[in-house]
């Protein structure tokens, strides 16, 4: 019996042990820390003035948070008295940086019937893995009236209710009218309003737009949009009319959305979003005419040149010339690199002129070709643009081939004229001597006739 009771115990307790360390591995394996685990808040601004309490706080040693994640935030006030403040608060989409510290900021309505106090808020961070993190700290109203001093109420026996949830009024979706936004553009962005609550309506909705900075502003005859009602779970259209001035800088743009409405006992909320624009440049690029002569000789080495300028107001990359030329080898590219707005540059390539078989499947050796200067560069977002300048010219036998060609008559023409020298010599020598003769003898006959003399 006692061995029975001694191999029960052992059984048990190894059972006891085995589910102890499965529960302990699986807390292990499952615990994940949140973004702001070890994040500390510090409040930089809490000030009161006559209408809301304006407050900036600091969040730093956040972790596990990717770039540019977005990260929603929400603060909840207590309304304490019930006179001070109109609504729960909340903001969402604040920009996050891993690892370093960030701010966010916002305002605390306050009702005209404010009362004096310490009220509490609590700030709630949620990371991209739908961890939540809580911060607290309060704000103080001095500016208002005081409280009315409690009188006690007779004890009842307390019912607990349910609180009644909150109408809350997102932006679902949202499309812009033109896929590229040019400075100087007008242009719409269609959104839809959805009211997240299954059983409250939300009433007397504005909703008012205004862009991040004077570069985009609101091209309508107002920037505030009426909506009386939106049921639960309903959705509503609105458009919202903008304009990108022509100074306006490439690079994204923000749109800021702010909505407040009621519910139906008039308490009244507000919610901010936010929507980014892209907005780029128009590329104005000018150049110089290439000059090429009508013919070259082969084995003339030509330098062709252009002046490029950038007349646009944003930077224009990897700006690069090349040539394309029957019978024609440049050295080498012409690579001028980015050009600044307002900027220029000379762009020269120095080309070899060969023979026209010598980089085609053309026969001829010279005669008409033609060709084009490829001019090609990218916008700050990476698309590559071109433009062809269109060239031609006539290639020609090298000049050293014509001065071999006029030596030959040169030559047989001076062979010719030797030969009719010599014998223009060749006939005055003889007859010289012939004449030389005839005078001889003339002159002996003479000598004879005169002096008798046979001997001479």
């Amino acid at each position: 019996m006692n061995d029975i009771i001694i191999k029960f115990n052992s059984s048990v307790r190894n059972k006891r042990i085995i589910v102890t360390l499965f529960l302990i591995g699986l807390l292990i394996t499952t615990y994940i820390p949140t973004a702001f685990a070890v994040a500390k808040m510090e409040v930089v601004t809490n000030d009161l003035t006559a209408s809301s309490v304006n407050v900036l706080l600091r969040f730093s040693g956040i972790t596990d948070v990717a770039d540019g994640e977005t990260v929603d935030v929400s603060a909840s006030i207590a309304n304490g008295l019930g006179q001070t403040f109109p609504a729960n608060f909340y903001m969402t989409r604040t920009e996050i940086v891993s690892g370093s510290s960030c701010d966010t900021d916002f305002s605390i309505p306050l009702l005209s019937t404010k009362y004096n106090g310490t009220y509490p808020v609590s700030i709630t961070m949620t990371d991209s893995n739908g961890n939540v993190d809580t911060f607290s700290f309060n704000v103080k109203i001095t500016n208002g009236t005081n409280p009315p001093t409690p009188t006690p109420t007779p004890k009842v026996e307390s019912t607990s209710t349910r609180p009644r949830p909150e109408p809350k009024l997102i932006v679902q979706n949202y499309t812009v009218s033109k896929d590229k936004i040019m400075a100087g553009d007008e242009f719409e962005i269609d959104i839809t309003l959805l009211n997240t609550q299954d059983r409250y309506h939300t009433y007397n909705i504005l909703l008012t737009y205004v862009g991040e900075s004077v570069e985009v502003l609101p091209s309508g005859e107002s920037n505030a949009i009426y909506i009386d009602e939106i049921e639960d779970e309903e959705t509503h259209n609105v458009s919202l009319k903008l304009k990108a001035r022509q100074d306006a800088e490439a690079k994204p743009y923000k749109i800021n959305i702010t909505m407040t409405y009621e519910n139906s006992g008039r308490t009244a909320y507000t919610v901010s979003e936010t929507i980014v624009v892209e907005v780029t440049q128009p590329i104005r690029i000018e150049h110089d005419e290439v000059v090429l002569a009508k013919a070259v000789n082969a084995g003339d080495s030509i330098p062709l040149s252009m002046q490029i300028i950038n007349k646009g107001k944003s930077t224009l990359y990897n700006v690069q010339a090349t040539l394309e030329m029957d019978g024609a080898i440049p050295d080498a590219s012409a690579y001028i690199g980015n050009m600044e707005a307002g900027t220029s540059e000379m762009a020269e390539i120095y080309v070899f002129f060969g023979t026209l078989d010598m980089n085609s499947d053309s026969e001829e050796k010279y005669g008409f070709t033609e060709g084009k200067i490829t001019l090609v560069y990218e916008d700050e977002y990476g698309k590559e643009f071109s433009e062809e300048i269109p060239l031609s010219t006539s290639i020609e036998k090298p000049v050293f081939d014509g001065l071999y060609a006029k030596e030959e008559p040169e030559d047989e023409e001076k062979q010719k004229a030797s030969y009719w020298w010599i014998s223009i010599a060749l006939l005055l020598a003889i007859g010289i001597a012939v004449f030389g003769g005839i005078s001889y003898k003339r002159k002996i006959e003479k000598l004879r006739r005169e002096y008798g003399d046979d001997s001479l």
